[in-house]
């Protein structure tokens, strides 16, 4: 007994397996991209595989449809009943359409069942599957800025954003931007948020008429997220009359603006010349400038109804012209004398003669640095045969005293050497044998190193007379 329910069981579980071949039910997709309250669109293609026609009824699940689902809001079949013959295929379209509050990067399962009218066990469930993408624009943004502004005046626009996903939207860059202003905001959006921000701004009364264009971006993680663009136009002010007369001789010019308001109403005006940084230094104005920015020159004023305003602007090169000629001459004389370079001048400070002839003599080192800083300097000179250091020195004694064939060697080292810094290094020579006539004390040398190369500068040499005789 218990074999034969078993085996009833499994004959009930398999005879609509068995039915259901005999319907064959297959979808295609037709819509590519299906957004949250968009709708997808499938081709429903039904088989009837008996060898006897049929009528088959295609019906939606109703209990994947509002009020029953917060996915689906319905699902349209447009032809619920086809009759199929035997071996034969039939089409039928099937719509369904989301609630505009699903998540996106999801799929979504619902089904429509296909029975036949001729026998209720004939019949099968086919599934359909929705994969909703983030809409292109998940940030709706209007704005009420107006067809025509007049320049010169303080206007403001609404910016209005929606949040059109059941997503939060986190750091969105708000970004409005035109050829006239520039504004940019960082926001949260909660879930389908409505927010409106007011942007106050200027135009610029000096701005040319003409059509400009605002546009609107929302990005998030640098992606676009929602745009808004709309052209306007900047009118001019009718009641604003200008002249302009410019006036020129050698090496001078005179620029000369006025402003008129003929109308009945205040208005912001400005004057822009646009003069370079060099012709800015030989301009001067009849009213001091308001502002100087990027090359150009501006007076911004408020006119009332029969007002004027009046800017003068003269640009004389001629002091320059004289400026010039006499900075070059001077440059050549200071090059000439001050030129920049390390030098050093010997010079005899003071000589005592005894019985006839030369007997002491105080020899003086001037080293000048208009170079820049230099290390490890060294200055070395020599005194001759005839004459001997007396070990008095000044300020600075010699790093090393050596004897050769052309007399004493003296060598000064001096670890730093600023750039304008001078020194004195002094010392006395004196001689056993007193010298008539002609004294000769060869020339001192400075070295130093500059850019990896060995730089040596010498002094003048120094003949010293003596007119006595023994």
């Amino acid at each position: 007994m218990r074999k034969i329910v078993i085996l009833l069981i499994v004959i009930l579980l398999l005879t609509p397996n068995v039915y259901s071949q005999r319907l064959y039910v297959t979808d295609q997709s037709l819509i590519d991209k299906v957004y949250p309250g968009g709708t997808g669109v499938f081709e429903l293609s039904v088989r009837n595989n008996q060898n006897v026609a049929d009528t088959f009824f295609v019906t939606p699940d109703e209990f994947s449809v509002a009020p029953f689902s917060d996915i689906f809001e319905n699902i349209d079949i447009e032809e619920g009943t086809l009759q199929i013959k035997a071996n034969s295929v039939e089409k039928t379209l099937v719509r369904v359409r989301l609630r505009e509050d699903i998540k996106p990067d999801k799929s979504y399962r619902t089904f429509v069942r296909i029975r036949s009218s001729s026998n209720p066990n004939h019949k099968t469930d086919h599934d359909l599957i929705v994969s909703v993408i983030p809409p292109e624009q998940l940030v709706e943004i209007t704005s009420n800025i107006l067809d025509e502004i007049v320049p010169g005046r303080k206007s403001s626009i609404n910016i209005e954003l929606k949040n059109k996903i059941n997503v939060i939207l986190e750091d969105v860059i708000i970004l409005i931007e035109s050829e006239l202003f520039k504004e940019e905001l960082k926001l949260k959006l909660f879930p389908y948020q409505e927010t409106i921000k007011t942007i106050e701004f200027e135009i610029p009364p000096i701005t040319s008429p003409g059509d400009y264009t605002l546009i609107i971006t929302a990005t998030q993680e640098n992606k676009l997220r929602g745009s808004f663009v709309k052209d306007f136009k900047i009118i001019r002010n009718p009641n604003i009359n200008e002249k302009s007369e410019k006036d020129s001789g050698f090496l001078t010019s005179t620029i000369n603006l006025v402003k008129s308001n003929n109308g009945n109403l205040k208005v912001k005006e400005a004057f822009v010349v646009e003069l370079n940084g060099f012709k800015r230094m030989f301009t001067t104005y009849n009213i001091d400038p308001d502002k100087i920015d990027n090359g150009n020159v501006e007076w911004n004023f408020e006119l009332q109804p029969g007002e004027s305003f009046n800017i003068t602007a003269e640009t004389d090169y001629r002091s320059i012209f004289i400026f010039i000629i006499v900075l070059l001459v001077f440059s050549i004389v200071v090059y000439y004398l001050y030129g920049k370079k390390v030098s050093v001048k010997k010079a005899v400070f003071k000589v005592k003669d005894d019985k006839g002839g030369i007997s002491e003599i105080k020899v003086l080192l001037h080293i000048k640095n208009r170079l820049t800083n230099l290390k490890d300097v060294e200055i070395i000179d020599i005194a001759p045969n005839l004459v001997k250091p007396k070990h008095e020195f000044g300020t600075l004694k010699p790093a090393k005293m050596q004897r050769g064939g052309r007399g004493i060697r003296m060598l000064w080292t001096l670890k730093e050497l600023l750039d304008g810094e001078e020194r004195v290094i002094s010392y006395e020579i004196e001689s056993q044998l007193h010298i008539v006539g002609k004294l000769v004390l060869p020339r001192a040398k400075v070295r130093y190193k500059r850019k990896g190369k060995i730089v040596e500068v010498y002094s003048n040499k120094l003949t010293y007379f003596s007119t006595k005789e023994r």
